[in-house]
């Protein structure tokens, strides 16, 4: 059976929902939710506005940097921003796309950059988020476990290929949460799938071969106002460093 709404009642209709829209578009469209409450973005496309945030602000050089290293293990440019904030509950980050454009928040209180660059605990968070951009969680509405351990993979993936051990692309497993939830699977399935992307990066390494080579990864970015690069070496192992010219437009390593 179809139904019908009069002219009156639809015109009312239609002013609410403008009115909606209009008030969520404010602040930058950046509109702040309750915690462990999701909200919507006005339009056809029903993908999530941000919850947890109220200001976000522009990431740490370290956090872009940690974006660059991470995209850089599967051969692309990320093509989404990075922002900061304060979160109402322990989130960690999130990806989320917002008017279009592709975001990557985290918790300016939870990241710890060592040194003025990412360690492997806040790298492990960041690529976690990444890899939901990266498979298109962002954009579609699936299976939210499954959306999660292929995350979880990736980040053990790109820490394996950036270096990490074992127990370093296990690092940001630390503070999951232990019980199932109804969008995440307990934390010892996803450490399980973290070791196996983890795994997949060292079975990539061996089919490469023995040899390790110098070579930069990247272009060259802006760290506290010197030029800086990053660097696969060999020490003995392959491992990820950072160089950064002096006053002389020499590279010196940084660690």
């Amino acid at each position: 059976m179809v139904t019908t709404t009069s002219r009156p009642a639809l015109k009312t209709l239609l002013i609410g929902v403008t009115l909606i829209c209009a008030l969520s578009a404010r602040a930058d469209q950046w509109a702040p939710q309750p915690p462990g409450k999701e909200g919507f973005i006005c339009g056809a496309n029903g993908h999530p506005s941000l919850p947890h945030v109220a200001n976000p602000k522009p990431g740490a050089p370290e956090a872009m940097l940690a974006v660059k290293w991470i995209t850089a293990t599967i051969g692309i440019k990320p093509n989404f921003e990075v922002l900061q904030d304060e979160f109402s509950r322990k989130v960690g980050a999130y990806a989320i796309i917002r008017g279009g454009r592709r975001y990557v928040v985290y918790d300016s209180e939870d990241a710890h950059w060592q040194a003025g660059r990412p360690n492997w605990r806040d790298l492990g968070v960041m690529a976690h988020e990444i890899g939901h951009h990266v498979a298109g969680h962002t954009a579609t509405k699936g299976d939210r476990w499954g959306e999660e351990l292929e995350a979880d993979r990736f980040a053990g993936f790109a820490l394996g290929r950036l270096g990490a051990d074992l127990d370093q692309a296990l690092l940001w497993t630390a503070d999951l949460n232990e019980e199932p939830t109804k969008t995440h699977p307990p934390r010892k399935d996803r450490v399980e799938a973290a070791k196996e992307g983890w795994n997949h990066a060292q079975l990539m390494k061996k089919r490469e071969g023995p040899a390790c080579t110098r070579r930069w990864m990247g272009e060259p970015v802006s760290l506290a106002f010197r030029t800086c690069r990053v660097a696969t070496v060999c020490t003995p192992e392959e491992r990820v460093r950072i160089a950064c010219k002096d006053i002389l437009g020499q590279w010196v390593w940084r660690d």
